[in-house]
Protein backbone atom coordinates (compact mmCIF):
# COMPACT_ATOMS: atom_id res chain seq x y z
CA UNK A 1 0.00 0.00 0.00
CA UNK A 2 2.81 2.43 0.84
CA UNK A 3 4.32 1.79 -2.59
CA UNK A 4 1.04 2.55 -4.34
CA UNK A 5 0.57 5.67 -2.21
CA UNK A 6 4.06 6.81 -3.10
CA UNK A 7 3.40 6.25 -6.81
CA UNK A 8 0.06 8.08 -6.61
CA UNK A 9 1.74 11.03 -4.89
CA UNK A 10 4.55 11.03 -7.44
CA UNK A 11 2.14 11.14 -10.38
CA UNK A 12 -0.77 13.20 -9.04
CA UNK A 13 0.29 14.83 -5.79
CA UNK A 14 1.63 18.08 -7.12
CA UNK A 15 0.98 20.89 -9.55
CA UNK A 16 1.37 20.49 -13.30
CA UNK A 17 4.65 22.40 -13.03
CA UNK A 18 5.96 19.82 -10.56
CA UNK A 19 4.92 16.98 -12.85
CA UNK A 20 6.67 18.57 -15.81
CA UNK A 21 9.82 18.95 -13.70
CA UNK A 22 9.69 15.23 -12.86
CA UNK A 23 9.22 14.42 -16.56
CA UNK A 24 12.37 16.44 -17.25
CA UNK A 25 14.42 14.82 -14.47
CA UNK A 26 13.43 11.25 -15.33
CA UNK A 27 14.08 11.97 -19.01
CA UNK A 28 17.58 13.32 -18.36
CA UNK A 29 18.41 10.35 -16.12
CA UNK A 30 17.43 8.01 -18.96
CA UNK A 31 19.57 10.07 -21.35
CA UNK A 32 22.53 9.33 -19.10
CA UNK A 33 21.75 5.63 -19.34
CA UNK A 34 21.54 5.84 -23.14
CA UNK A 35 25.02 7.37 -23.33
CA UNK A 36 26.59 4.68 -21.14
CA UNK A 37 24.71 1.88 -22.92
CA UNK A 38 25.78 3.11 -26.35
CA UNK A 39 29.38 3.42 -25.19
CA UNK A 40 29.38 -0.20 -24.01
CA UNK A 41 27.77 -1.47 -27.19
CA UNK A 42 30.42 0.21 -29.33
CA UNK A 43 32.73 -2.60 -28.23
CA UNK A 44 30.84 -4.75 -30.75
CA UNK A 45 32.72 -2.90 -33.48
CA UNK A 46 36.16 -3.68 -32.06
CA UNK A 47 38.00 -6.08 -34.34
CA UNK A 48 39.31 -8.51 -31.75
CA UNK A 49 36.94 -11.44 -32.42
CA UNK A 50 34.58 -10.20 -29.72
CA UNK A 51 37.09 -10.43 -26.86
CA UNK A 52 36.50 -6.89 -25.59
CA UNK A 53 32.70 -7.11 -25.78
CA UNK A 54 32.63 -10.59 -24.24
CA UNK A 55 34.85 -9.47 -21.35
CA UNK A 56 32.60 -6.44 -20.85
CA UNK A 57 29.51 -8.67 -20.77
CA UNK A 58 31.17 -11.12 -18.36
CA UNK A 59 32.12 -8.25 -16.06
CA UNK A 60 28.53 -7.00 -15.94
CA UNK A 61 27.31 -10.51 -15.05
CA UNK A 62 30.02 -11.35 -12.55
CA UNK A 63 29.67 -11.42 -8.78
CA UNK A 64 28.22 -8.32 -7.21
CA UNK A 65 28.04 -6.49 -10.55
CA UNK A 66 25.15 -8.72 -11.64
CA UNK A 67 23.08 -7.47 -8.70
CA UNK A 68 24.04 -3.89 -9.55
CA UNK A 69 23.04 -4.36 -13.19
CA UNK A 70 19.75 -6.00 -12.19
CA UNK A 71 19.01 -3.09 -9.87
CA UNK A 72 19.88 -0.62 -12.62
CA UNK A 73 17.52 -2.39 -15.03
CA UNK A 74 14.68 -2.27 -12.49
CA UNK A 75 15.46 1.39 -11.87
CA UNK A 76 15.40 2.07 -15.60
CA UNK A 77 11.98 0.44 -15.96
CA UNK A 78 10.67 2.46 -13.01
CA UNK A 79 12.08 5.66 -14.50
CA UNK A 80 10.52 4.89 -17.87
CA UNK A 81 7.17 3.93 -16.31
CA UNK A 82 7.02 7.09 -14.18
CA UNK A 83 8.13 9.20 -17.15
CA UNK A 84 5.38 7.73 -19.35
CA UNK A 85 2.67 7.97 -16.69
CA UNK A 86 3.55 11.59 -15.97
CA UNK A 87 3.42 12.33 -19.70
CA UNK A 88 -0.01 10.68 -19.99
CA UNK A 89 -1.41 12.66 -17.05
CA UNK A 90 0.09 15.93 -18.31
CA UNK A 91 -1.25 15.34 -21.82
CA UNK A 92 -4.72 14.60 -20.46
CA UNK A 93 -4.64 17.75 -18.34
CA UNK A 94 -3.54 19.87 -21.29
CA UNK A 95 -6.29 18.40 -23.46
CA UNK A 96 -8.93 19.03 -20.79
CA UNK A 97 -7.76 22.61 -20.41
CA UNK A 98 -8.25 23.30 -24.12
CA UNK A 99 -10.90 20.82 -25.35
CA UNK A 100 -11.40 22.66 -28.63
CA UNK A 101 -7.69 22.90 -29.32
CA UNK A 102 -5.74 25.78 -30.79
CA UNK A 103 -5.72 26.94 -34.37
CA UNK A 104 -1.94 26.60 -34.27
CA UNK A 105 0.26 24.91 -31.68
CA UNK A 106 3.30 26.85 -30.60
CA UNK A 107 6.48 25.11 -29.49
CA UNK A 108 8.77 26.86 -27.04
CA UNK A 109 11.62 25.83 -29.25
CA UNK A 110 10.71 28.35 -31.91
CA UNK A 111 10.21 27.78 -35.62
CA UNK A 112 12.58 24.87 -36.05
CA UNK A 113 11.53 22.42 -38.75
CA UNK A 114 12.01 19.51 -36.36
CA UNK A 115 10.82 21.08 -33.10
CA UNK A 116 7.11 21.48 -33.82
CA UNK A 117 6.47 18.00 -35.27
CA UNK A 118 8.49 16.30 -32.49
CA UNK A 119 6.62 18.32 -29.85
CA UNK A 120 3.25 17.29 -31.25
CA UNK A 121 3.98 13.56 -31.17
CA UNK A 122 6.04 13.24 -27.97
CA UNK A 123 3.56 10.89 -26.31
CA UNK A 124 3.26 8.68 -29.40
CA UNK A 125 7.01 8.41 -29.90
CA UNK A 126 7.40 7.66 -26.19
CA UNK A 127 4.99 4.72 -26.47
CA UNK A 128 6.90 3.40 -29.52
CA UNK A 129 10.19 3.65 -27.61
CA UNK A 130 8.61 1.77 -24.69
CA UNK A 131 7.56 -1.07 -27.02
CA UNK A 132 11.10 -1.13 -28.40
CA UNK A 133 12.50 -1.35 -24.85
CA UNK A 134 10.22 -4.31 -24.06
CA UNK A 135 11.47 -6.24 -27.12
CA UNK A 136 15.05 -5.39 -26.20
CA UNK A 137 14.57 -6.88 -22.73
CA UNK A 138 12.85 -9.95 -24.18
CA UNK A 139 15.79 -10.52 -26.53
CA UNK A 140 18.84 -9.55 -24.51
CA UNK A 141 17.82 -9.85 -20.88
CA UNK A 142 15.26 -12.65 -20.71
CA UNK A 143 16.43 -14.36 -23.93
CA UNK A 144 12.90 -15.49 -24.69
CA UNK A 145 13.38 -15.66 -28.45
CA UNK A 146 15.82 -17.34 -30.80
CA UNK A 147 16.66 -16.01 -34.25
CA UNK A 148 14.57 -17.25 -37.16
CA UNK A 149 17.16 -15.79 -39.52
CA UNK A 150 19.80 -18.42 -38.82
CA UNK A 151 20.08 -22.03 -40.06
CA UNK A 152 18.40 -24.67 -37.89
CA UNK A 153 21.62 -26.01 -36.37
CA UNK A 154 22.70 -22.50 -35.40
CA UNK A 155 19.30 -21.68 -33.87
CA UNK A 156 19.44 -24.85 -31.79
CA UNK A 157 22.91 -23.92 -30.57
CA UNK A 158 21.83 -20.38 -29.64
CA UNK A 159 18.66 -21.62 -27.93
CA UNK A 160 20.71 -24.11 -25.91
CA UNK A 161 23.05 -21.35 -24.82
CA UNK A 162 20.10 -19.17 -23.87
CA UNK A 163 18.68 -21.92 -21.69
CA UNK A 164 21.09 -20.73 -19.01
CA UNK A 165 19.78 -17.25 -18.31
CA UNK A 166 22.78 -16.37 -16.18
CA UNK A 167 25.26 -16.61 -19.04
CA UNK A 168 26.04 -13.26 -20.69
CA UNK A 169 25.22 -12.88 -24.35
CA UNK A 170 28.38 -13.00 -26.41
CA UNK A 171 29.19 -10.78 -29.37
CA UNK A 172 28.27 -13.64 -31.72
CA UNK A 173 24.90 -14.19 -30.02
CA UNK A 174 24.17 -10.46 -30.08
CA UNK A 175 24.86 -10.26 -33.82
CA UNK A 176 22.65 -13.29 -34.50
CA UNK A 177 19.81 -11.68 -32.56
CA UNK A 178 20.25 -8.41 -34.41
CA UNK A 179 19.99 -10.28 -37.72
CA UNK A 180 16.53 -11.59 -36.84
CA UNK A 181 14.01 -9.87 -39.17
CA UNK A 182 11.64 -8.82 -36.37
CA UNK A 183 14.43 -7.62 -34.11
CA UNK A 184 16.23 -5.84 -36.92
CA UNK A 185 13.12 -4.03 -38.15
CA UNK A 186 11.82 -3.04 -34.72
CA UNK A 187 15.26 -1.93 -33.55
CA UNK A 188 15.84 0.19 -36.62
CA UNK A 189 12.46 1.93 -36.36
CA UNK A 190 12.63 2.16 -32.57
CA UNK A 191 16.08 3.75 -32.57
CA UNK A 192 15.14 6.35 -35.17
CA UNK A 193 11.92 7.16 -33.28
CA UNK A 194 14.00 7.46 -30.10
CA UNK A 195 16.22 10.01 -31.82
CA UNK A 196 13.18 11.94 -33.01
CA UNK A 197 11.79 11.90 -29.46
CA UNK A 198 15.06 13.32 -28.14
CA UNK A 199 15.07 16.23 -30.60
CA UNK A 200 12.45 17.94 -28.48
CA UNK A 201 12.76 16.02 -25.20
CA UNK A 202 16.42 16.73 -24.45
CA UNK A 203 16.13 20.47 -24.98
CA UNK A 204 12.69 20.69 -23.36
CA UNK A 205 13.97 19.01 -20.18
CA UNK A 206 16.58 21.71 -19.62
CA UNK A 207 14.07 24.41 -20.47
CA UNK A 208 11.54 23.02 -17.98
CA UNK A 209 14.20 23.06 -15.26
CA UNK A 210 14.87 26.73 -15.94
CA UNK A 211 17.96 26.65 -18.15
CA UNK A 212 16.95 29.60 -20.33
CA UNK A 213 19.38 32.27 -21.42
CA UNK A 214 19.53 34.28 -24.68
CA UNK A 215 23.21 33.46 -25.04
CA UNK A 216 23.03 29.71 -24.39
CA UNK A 217 19.56 28.73 -25.62
CA UNK A 218 20.54 28.49 -29.33
CA UNK A 219 23.54 26.33 -28.40
CA UNK A 220 21.31 24.12 -26.27
CA UNK A 221 18.92 23.68 -29.22
CA UNK A 222 21.82 22.65 -31.44
CA UNK A 223 23.16 20.31 -28.75
CA UNK A 224 19.72 18.68 -28.53
CA UNK A 225 19.70 17.94 -32.27
CA UNK A 226 23.27 16.63 -32.21
CA UNK A 227 22.55 14.46 -29.17
CA UNK A 228 19.40 13.06 -30.80
CA UNK A 229 21.29 12.18 -33.99
CA UNK A 230 24.19 10.55 -32.12
CA UNK A 231 21.88 8.42 -29.96
CA UNK A 232 19.29 7.57 -32.61
CA UNK A 233 21.68 6.83 -35.45
CA UNK A 234 24.26 5.33 -33.09
CA UNK A 235 21.88 2.60 -31.92
CA UNK A 236 20.27 2.17 -35.36
CA UNK A 237 23.64 1.28 -36.88
CA UNK A 238 23.87 -2.00 -34.96
CA UNK A 239 21.05 -3.95 -36.68
CA UNK A 240 22.28 -2.73 -40.08
CA UNK A 241 25.93 -3.54 -39.38
CA UNK A 242 25.01 -7.01 -38.05
CA UNK A 243 23.99 -8.12 -41.56
CA UNK A 244 27.41 -7.30 -43.02
CA UNK A 245 29.85 -8.55 -40.38
CA UNK A 246 31.14 -12.12 -40.45
CA UNK A 247 30.82 -14.33 -37.37
CA UNK A 248 31.56 -18.01 -36.63
CA UNK A 249 29.05 -20.28 -38.34
CA UNK A 250 28.54 -18.05 -41.37
CA UNK A 251 28.79 -19.68 -44.77
CA UNK A 252 32.16 -18.92 -46.39
CA UNK A 253 32.09 -16.26 -49.06
CA UNK A 254 32.36 -17.44 -52.65
CA UNK A 255 35.81 -16.82 -54.17
CA UNK A 256 36.09 -14.04 -56.74
CA UNK A 257 34.95 -15.17 -60.18
CA UNK A 258 33.11 -18.20 -58.89
CA UNK A 259 29.81 -19.01 -60.55
CA UNK A 260 26.81 -20.68 -59.01
CA UNK A 261 26.27 -24.32 -60.00
CA UNK A 262 23.11 -26.36 -59.99
CA UNK A 263 23.01 -29.87 -58.56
Amino acid sequence: MNGLKWLWTLIYGDSSIGRKARIAITGLLMCGFLVSHLAGNLLLFKGDDGESYNNYAKFLHSGEMEAVVAGAEVGLLVLFGVHLLLALVTTRENTAARPTGYAMKQSKQGDSMLAAPAYNVMLLTGVVVFAFLVLHLVDFRFRARGSSHEPAHVVEKVDAAHANKHQPITRTDAIRLLRDPLTSGVYLVGCLVLGYHLVHGFYSAFQTLGFNHPRYTPKLRLLSIVFAIVIGVGFAIFPVWAHFVTIPGDAPAAPPGATATTP
